[in-house]
């Protein structure tokens, strides 16, 4: 489905910004396809592995460079890809117990920070609202 979308996207006319995905094509595969299809893209991160889950466990915000392998027909490959880790505070709470960590995959180039990637990203409901 993901592929048939970025092929007509590269067929219009249009000057697509962006593309804002749900965590569920947080994969290798979509990964590999927005790459290759050179679109720029938002997407939170799903808690897969132990380096994902210790990311998201600890620390302030930052930007890291994540892999994601994927294996298809006895083919496997490697994507890799930032992902910014934003950091705020919930619930009233200013401690480490109180830090929400937001993790998003993030290729574009309007996207400078981890607050950025999140600002971003959640202007996707409001286009889906409109």
């Amino acid at each position: 489905v993901l592929a048939e979308f970025l092929g007509i996207l590269d067929g219009l006319d249009l000057g697509v910004k962006a593309v804002y995905l749900d965590r569920e094509f947080y994969d290798s595969k979509c990964l590999t396809l927005l790459q290759a299809h050179n679109h720029a893209y938002v997407m939170p991160i799903v808690r897969w592995g132990r380096t994902i889950k210790r990311e998201l466990s600890e620390g302030w915000s930052r930007v890291i460079q994540h892999s994601l392998t994927a294996k298809l027909d006895g083919h496997s490959w490697t994507v890799e890809f930032p992902v910014y880790i934003d950091c705020t505070y919930q619930n009233g709470r200013y401690d480490e117990h109180g830090v929400a960590r937001h993790g998003y995959a993030a290729d574009a180039p309007f996207i400078d920070s981890p607050r950025d990637a999140r600002y971003h990203y959640a202007k996707r409901f409001g286009i889906e609202a409109s």
